[in-house]
């Protein structure tokens, strides 16, 4: 029989898979598009954001964490969570497709009532498919999802760069959101056997709300929060001042909600499993986050350091003024990964009542970072953002340190060889900008360099976990043989 461990183990090779799959032919098409189409069309894209994004939050409901959270989950709590999901789904799309008028008087642009009503048919689509995205994440059957997936992002991809070639505008940015979820959902109810019963039981929907219903508060506090900011530089700021901060942080977002998405939806269904075990708790978060920290930190500072490099070579130097925006998300890109694993843990506990606590403080921090810092530009707005950040993740740690006794102090030490390797990349990667080498030439020359000091500065620490992972890559590498 498989064990828990492998399972996950087997689960997260094929999160990989599709993160880093989906991910890169994004990351690819992001690019062509870029420079096909103008910053304003992808910032008309972003003002609708924040009602779209809180729509799914509320399909979701939080009852997909509870599925997975909760034990013994019989066929008819699946089956209430999805008649739940379908009609909340509908009722979005009702109200966003008729309230599209007044998010295009809102923002003082007329085509935003097309955009936000063909956009708000996505909503349709993936309110079919939470009840088996969780079951799959519950069971680490994630080689399916990654086929669906991969699928939707790889045709998207072809159909959005196909309108831009074409003279589409903005509506190849539509067409790729539509394109994506509804190739995913098909592929996900072709792949996975299970199907609703007809039935809702109040029963069932009493106990899986009394935990999902406060990380449904969690879920849409995070969905207006975190497109608050499109909301506030599309209503003050032109098209393309948003166009511009979009970019910037779709890039510092590939190396940091991406990476700990992908660890995240192996770690909590694993926490979950041994959630009466402490110490098995402890010593799985400690791996976690070392890894995590190994992955994403590197990355971020290495992003900050080459930025004006690379946006100039990807998308083009009418993207520049996305450097400074960049800059600062990275780092807050760094606590948000150490943020969110902490977080788990005591998700896994099934204290939703602490997490909503919690969050009601750090969106309440950021609520009035904004209100006073809004006027000085958009770089304000985000180091507010950071300094909020950095407060919410010291409180999270505090909190979890009383179930696995792991503080501050404990957790810093665990990622302490990260920390240093990190500041000699970027130091060096600094450094390493020769300016007399074409554009290619200095990228290469920073990455390798960059690359190169930060595995020198961990092998001089011996630091176990990449010892680890040398060995494991090695032992693979002769199999193969």
């Amino acid at each position: 029989m498989t064990s828990i461990k492998q399972q996950a183990l087997r689960g997260g090779f094929w999160i990989g898979v599709e993160r880093f799959g989906q991910q890169g032919v994004q990351f690819v098409v992001s690019i062509i598009l870029a420079r096909l189409l103008e910053p304003s069309e992808f910032g008309l894209v972003a003002m609708i954001s924040i009602f779209w994004a809180f729509s799914a939050a509320l399909i979701n409901g939080g009852f997909a964490s509870a599925l997975i959270q909760k034990k013994n989950v019989t066929r008819v709590d699946e089956s209430t969570v999805f008649w739940f999901n379908f009609a909340i789904s509908i009722l979005m799309v009702a109200i966003l497709w008729f309230g599209a008028p007044l998010i295009a008087r809102f923002y003082n642009r007329p085509i935003l009532t097309e955009i936000a009503r063909w956009s708000s048919l996505n909503l349709f689509f993936t309110g079919f498919a939470v009840v088996q995205l969780a079951l799959l994440s519950k069971n680490f059957m994630f080689r399916t999802r990654m086929i669906a997936s991969l699928s939707g992002v790889f045709l998207s991809g072809i159909v959005s760069i196909w309108m831009a070639f074409k003279g589409f505008g903005v509506w190849a940015l539509v067409a790729q959101g539509l394109v994506m979820n509804c190739t995913m959902v098909l592929l996900i109810w072709v792949l996975h056997p299970w199907r609703p019963l007809f039935v809702f039981s109040t029963d069932s929907f009493k106990s899986l709300f009394g935990f999902g219903s406060r990380l449904l508060g969690v879920g849409l506090m995070n969905a207006i929060f975190q497109n608050l900011y499109q909301l506030i530089i599309g209503k003050i700021y032109s098209a393309s001042e948003l166009g511009f901060f979009q970019r910037a942080k779709r890039f510092v977002m590939l190396f940091s909600h991406t990476p700990i998405s992908m660890i995240t939806q192996v770690h909590f269904p694993y926490l979950c499993k041994i959630q009466s075990n402490p110490d098995q708790i402890r010593n799985v978060f400690s791996k976690s986050l070392k890894y995590s920290t190994m992955l994403t930190m590197p990355l971020l500072m290495g992003l900050m350091v080459v930025a004006p490099n690379i946006i100039i070579f990807l998308v083009g130097e009418k993207w520049m003024p996305s450097v400074p925006y960049i800059r600062i998300m990275a780092f807050t890109g760094v606590l948000f990964v150490v943020y969110m694993l902490n977080l788990d843990v005591i998700k896994a506990r099934g204290d939703s009542g602490v997490i909503l606590k919690y969050e009601l403080f750090n969106r309440s921090l950021l609520a009035v970072s904004i209100v006073v810092l809004y006027r000085y530009g958009i770089s304000a707005l985000l180091y507010g953002e950071l300094l909020c950040t950095l407060i919410s993740t010291g409180l999270v740690i505090r909190s979890m340190h009383k179930y696995i006794r792991a503080g501050i102090m404990i957790q810093l030490k665990w990622i302490s060889p990260c920390l240093l390797a990190t500041v000699a990349m970027a130091l060096v990667a600094h450094g390493s900008d020769i300016h007399s080498l074409n554009l290619f030439s200095r990228l290469v020359v920073q990455i390798s360099s960059g690359t190169f000091a930060y595995v020198a500065v961990l092998l001089l620490l011996r630091d176990k976990e990449l010892l680890e992972l040398v060995s494991a890559i090695l032992i693979r590498l002769r199999k193969v043989k």
